[in-house]
């Protein structure tokens, strides 16, 4: 097999949150179903054995019916879909309601500007997968499981952030490392583990890599913290990135699949509006100059598919607005 990057992104980025983190309409009140959300998966704790084994049984299914193909030109169509990695990221509500504990029991982490990927390593090969399950990228990594170096059934698997700048991944968050599941974990001790094991994993960010994985740092969300990380321009490793917005995440949350209002998103010119707390001016510079309110972008963007017909429901899974971010995407291309 030829390994090598068969689709990267140009030089060039612009936000594919506006869509990954989509208006869902809120179906019913925010507050509400994060509580319900919290209950459920207290739930569902007892789980992590058998989500183990499945997921081990994916990635042998997965693998063993593509086994030797090449890869291919996915900017030509029929492009090739895995349905195992097919809208598995866990995807963000606007956090159109301030959580009364957002101090107490949430995180956040500033997102750079870059392309939404899983990754894929198992096999002595690293694959990347965009939402839709397309391959996007094949070669190999230090991560476990990641070259032919590593345990033959090791697997990892990713939530990463791609900027083509930098030649990084940067890492959101973690599923499975080194065939140990990490789904049924909280987010506060998945965000613990994967900043050590990257920072003990020194090889990820070290010649002769094609591409360095470098965590996204978190924080606690209290509001001087907020502020004082949006009072300059953003930066990972001393390298300065365009900041496309702020993930919130509550601290006991599970990684699901799909949205999940215990995931909150604001773009920085929001900042102040929802949380009362300035930002740096580079930040309020990139505010639309029709923008006037969350809730009232929220209903531009409902009123939008109320015109095309569509069901508000079906807003928090339109195929139609996958396939313009699907154009978005192609347009940044550089093969």
């Amino acid at each position: 097999m030829n390994l090598e990057n068969v689709e990267s992104i140009g030089s060039t980025h612009t936000s594919q949150y506006s869509e990954l983190y989509k208006y869902n309409r809120l179906l019913g009140n925010q507050h509400n179903r994060r509580e319900k959300l919290l209950l459920d998966l207290k739930k569902r704790r007892n789980d992590q054995v058998n989500e183990l084994r499945g997921i081990s049984e994916i990635f042998n299914r997965s693998e063993a019916e593509h086994d030797g193909e090449e890869p291919i030109n996915i900017t030509k169509r029929p492009k090739r879909t895995r349905k195992n990695y097919s809208r598995k990221l866990m995807l963000s509500e606007w956090l159109s309601e301030v959580p009364d504990d957002l101090e107490e029991s949430w995180l956040f982490k500033i997102c750079p500007v870059g392309v939404r990927n899983i990754v894929v390593a198992h096999k002595g090969i690293t694959k990347v997968y965009n939402r839709k399950g397309q391959m996007k990228a094949i070669f190999h990594s230090n991560l476990p499981g990641g070259n032919h170096l590593s345990q033959p059934n090791s697997f990892t698997l990713l939530d990463c952030i791609y900027r083509n700048n930098e030649k990084a991944y940067y890492v959101l968050d973690v599923m499975v490392w080194n065939s140990c599941s990490l789904l049924h974990c909280s987010t506060e001790f998945r965000f613990f583990f994967i900043k050590n094991k990257l920072l003990e994993n020194t090889e990820l960010n070290s010649e002769p890599n094609k591409f360095y994985f470098i965590n996204v740092p978190y924080h606690e969300a209290l509001l001087p913290t907020v502020e004082n990380e949006l009072a300059n321009s953003y930066s990972i490793n001393d390298v300065e990135l365009p900041v496309d917005g702020v993930l919130f995440y509550h601290k006991y949350s599970t990684y699901v699949s799909g949205l999940t209002p215990l995931v909150g998103w604001l773009k920085p010119y929001m900042i102040p509006e929802k949380l009362k707390i300035p930002v740096h001016d580079v930040h309020m510079t990139k505010k639309p100059t029709e923008y006037t309110n969350l809730e009232g972008y929220l209903e531009t963007i409902n009123r939008k598919y109320k015109k095309r017909g569509k069901d508000t429901d079906e807003v928090v899974d339109d195929d139609e607005m996958e396939a313009e971010v699907d154009q978005e995407e192609n347009d940044l291309m550089d093969l």
